[in-house]
């Protein structure tokens, strides 16, 4: 859920651009396009996508640019952080914020402070998993 704050609605002629608005759609339709590859690709062996890897560059005539394409982003996901969390955020769906969970009694649940002492951890706990009674 985006954040509501963040949130800014465009007056007419205030948005972007239309070309640069059509450059982002076509962007998000070729991502759309490429993701059953991607997931086919992260359930391969790295064997497997080697092979395919060479195959792609041994015989491009026999694979769709979609694909090749697809390559390219795995590739380029493997190494950067920012395109790794942005895939699993897309297709996985993003991890819930602190508002959205809730602990016992329907309190929001906070971050345990590592410097608490044994005992207020193990009564913490025995709190969370007691459910609140």
């Amino acid at each position: 859920m985006p954040n509501q704050e963040n949130l800014k609605s465009f007056k007419p002629g205030e948005g972007p651009p239309p070309d640069v608005q059509s450059k982002a759609q076509a962007a998000k339709k070729l991502k759309k396009r490429m993701m059953p590859f991607v997931r086919k690709y992260q359930n391969m062996t790295a064997e497997e996508y080697a092979a395919l890897l060479k195959d792609i560059k041994k015989n491009p005539g026999k694979h769709l640019m979609i694909e090749v394409r697809a390559t390219e982003y795995f590739n380029k996901m493997s190494k950067s952080e920012r395109i790794m969390v942005d895939y699993i955020d897309r297709n996985d769906g993003k991890a819930p914020n602190k508002n959205e969970l809730s602990g016992p009694g329907g309190r929001p649940l906070g971050v345990v402070n590592a410097s608490v002492d044994y005992q207020t951890a193990m009564e913490i706990y025995k709190e969370l998993i007691s459910g609140g009674d």
